[in-house]
């Protein structure tokens, strides 16, 4: 018995289709948020990320055993819109800096996922660090993890301090 090379094709192209809004379904969980810029929650959150910068750069210029994942959210404009994106593979320090995007923008066009960007202390609006698996600092992700519903896996205590 033989078949048309159409109908061999049909099955390939559907697992190919399928594939793709797979793909999709789940880069959406990795992009950027777009939050409204009136969010008191996350405006308190970032100015307490601000105000303890600092303490980011001590354990970035000497690691405790067990600190790693070292990452900078970093305000990017472009015009009259502003995006928060994460960054990390930080080279520098508090006085001058420079990282890798770490998510694709939602808004702004002026840096795109796996820059290497500079950036002023002004632009770091939080920071976040791993300590035996668990988070130092990410007041940003302290606000979003209030949330999600209680009992929703994203909830769970990831946080140190």
């Amino acid at each position: 018995m033989s078949f048309s090379p159409v109908l061999l094709a049909i099955p390939v192209i559907l697992a190919i289709m399928l594939a793709w809004r797979v793909v999709q379904r789940h880069r959406a969980a990795y992009r950027a948020q777009s939050l409204p810029r009136d969010d008191t929650e996350m405006t308190a959150a970032m100015a307490r990320a601000r105000a303890s910068v600092g303490r980011f750069w001590q354990h970035f210029a000497d690691p405790r055993p067990g600190e790693t994942d070292f990452m900078l959210r970093i305000s990017i404009s472009n015009g009259d819109l502003v995006e928060h994106l994460w960054c990390d593979r930080i080279e520098g320090d508090q006085v001058a800096a420079s990282a890798v995007v770490g998510n694709e923008p939602l808004d702004v066009a002026t840096v795109r996922r796996n820059q290497r960007i500079s950036f002023g202390s002004e632009q770091i609006s939080d920071w976040a660090f791993r300590r035996d698996g668990r988070i130092v600092g990410g007041e940003t992700l302290r606000a979003m993890q209030q949330r999600f519903p209680p009992g929703h896996p994203a909830r769970r205590e990831i946080f140190i301090d």
